[in-house]
C-alpha cells in the first residue's frame, strides 16, 4: 500500500491510499487473513480521501469480491475485466481514475514492461523472452524503476505487461494466457 502519488499503478489517485496487492496463498487461504489485511489497510487510510485498488475478474489480480463486500465502489473499468474500486473517507472527494496512454506507434515485436515490484513476474519475463526467440520475434524489455514510470504506463497494473506491436498480450504471470493472446493477435 502506498499514497496515490507514489503508487505503482497507472492511476491518478492523489490524496488516496492505494492497495498494490492483497493476496493470500496456499494453506493460508480461507482463514480470514485477506479480510484482516483489508481491514488494516482501511484503517491505515484514515486521514486520506479514501482507499483505492485495481482489481480484476481474471485470476491474476485480486478479485473485486472482497472489496465490494467491504463497501468499495467501482468507479472505472479497463478492458472489461479490470476495475478501479474505491472506498471514500470523504464522500465529496473526486474519484481516482485510470491514466490512459497509448503505446508508441513505433513498437514492433513483443515489448515487455517489467519491474521488481512483484516477485512472480520475473520468471514470466524470461519465459516471454524465450518464447519470442523460439518464434523469431523481436523482443524488447523495458525496466520500470519507479512509481512515476508505472503511472505513465499503458496498463493499469503498471508493474508488468507485454505488448505485441501496440496491442496488449498480457499483464498476468501465466504462460497459457500469454500464448492464447499471442495466437489471437498474430492471426489478425
Amino acid at each position: 500500500m502506498a499514497p496515490g502519488e507514489h503508487t505503482w499503478r497507472a492511476i491518478d489517485a492523489k490524496g488516496y491510499m492505494v492497495i498494490h496487492c492483497l493476496w493470500v496463498v496456499g494453506k493460508y487461504k480461507g482463514n480470514g487473513f485477506g479480510q484482516a489485511l483489508l481491514e488494516h489497510a482501511i484503517k491505515e487510510a484514515e486521514g486520506y480521501k479514501g482507499i483505492a485498488v485495481v482489481a480484476s475478474t481474471s485470476p491474476w489480480l485480486t478479485s473485486p469480491k472482497i472489496f465490494l463486500k467491504n463497501n468499495f465502489k467501482l468507479v472505472e473499468t479497463f478492458n472489461d475485466n479490470i476495475g478501479l474500486y474505491v472506498k471514500k473517507n470523504d464522500p465529496k472527494a473526486e474519484n481516482p481514475q485510470f491514466i490512459r496512454h497509448e503505446p508508441p506507434n513505433n513498437q514492433n515485436g513483443i515489448t515487455v514492461y517489467k519491474s521488481p515490484q512483484c516477485p512472480y513476474t520475473s520468471n514470466m519475463t524470461v519465459w516471454i523472452e524465450n518464447f519470442a526467440q523460439n518464434k523469431g520475434i523481436k523482443v524488447s524489455t523495458i525496466q520500470i524503476t519507479n512509481a512515476k514510470q508505472a503511472q505513465q504506463g499503458n496498463h493499469p497494473y503498471g508493474t508488468f505487461y507485454a505488448l505485441y506491436d501496440t496491442k496488449l498480450l498480457t499483464y498476468e504471470s501465466n504462460p497459457k494466457t500469454f500464448v492464447k493472446s499471442f495466437d489471437i493477435l498474430s492471426d489478425n
